[in-house]
């Protein structure tokens, strides 16, 4: 028999050849003290509830402190998906996404007052926060803020949504889970006659060998696990589109036209990106 040619597992593969995170964190470690750096700063938001509308830079302070926390997170959120990419079946590096995603839904959750009360604020006072220059850089934030009125809930309900957090990722998390870790293709010979594993890596590149019956067997395995499995991505298919279902519902967007669900960012943290 041929011998299987299988896909290396990461730490055999050449450094040249995969990404390089450094310019997130140099390390896990690192990683590790900057997450624990902004966990520990989610409590500031407390300091900025109830005084968005004293004055305009009271309201530029707490826009710039939640811009600061929410950049912090794209890098944090990043770098823990990235490594998840590298081995879905890694389970240090699944718990460190995990870990990320439950403190972005209390960083949600601390913000979550920030777009009621900023749309509190009475027209002419706005107007006038609008024109002064402490709120400048951020005019564009506020205009968009302002935009959505119609589909911005109380603080009560707009916390409760920011609670959801994780619990709307599942459908999400269980088809990545199924299609980058569970899913086996078998094996299949390609045209120099060599034996080698069927994966998401090898599949594109037998769709272009020379030998039609490589590329129809290839395609043909390749989709036949999909087809085994279709009751599952169904159901999690139905769970995403359920989700954002309740989400336009439950925000009176206007937009959802024919059950189409409309999504308005799939960032986690922040007020400018909870939905």
């Amino acid at each position: 028999m041929a011998k299987l040619k299988q896909l290396p597992p990461r730490s055999k593969v050449k450094s040249s050849d995969t990404w390089d995170l450094a310019s997130l964190f140099a390390s896990d470690d690192a990683w590790e003290a900057a997450f624990n750096e902004w966990e520990g700063r989610i409590g500031e938001y407390a300091t900025f509830q109830g005084k968005l509308a004293e004055s305009p830079e009271s309201l530029a302070g707490c826009l710039q402190f939640d811009l600061d926390l929410d950049r912090t997170a794209e890098r944090l959120g990043n770098y823990a998906f990235l490594k998840t990419a590298e081995d879905v079946g890694e389970s240090e590096y699944q718990r460190m996404h995990g870990r990320f995603m439950t403190v972005a839904s209390l960083a949600a959750q601390a913000a979550s007052f920030i777009r009621p009360e900023i749309l509190a604020i009475a027209t002419a006072k706005m107007k006038t926060f609008l024109d002064s220059p402490a709120l400048a850089p951020y005019k564009l934030i506020l205009q968009r803020v302002l935009r959505f009125k119609p589909h911005t809930l109380g603080k009560k309900e707009e916390n409760l949504l920011a609670m959801q957090t994780e619990m709307a990722q599942a459908a999400n998390q269980i088809f990545r889970q199924l299609n980058d870790a569970d899913l086996r293709f078998g094996a299949i010979k390609n045209d120099r006659g060599d034996l080698v594993e069927l994966s998401h890596a090898s599949f594109s590149a037998l769709l272009h060998v020379p030998d039609r019956a490589v590329r129809r067997k290839a395609f043909q395995q390749y989709y036949r696990e999909y087809a085994d499995h279709s009751h599952t991505l169904a159901a999690s298919l139905a769970g995403s589109m359920q989700r954002d279902i309740y989400y336009a519902k439950a925000r009176g967007d206007a937009r959802l036209a024919g059950g189409m669900p409309v999504r308005k960012g799939c960032k986690t943290y922040g007020f400018h990106h909870t939905r």
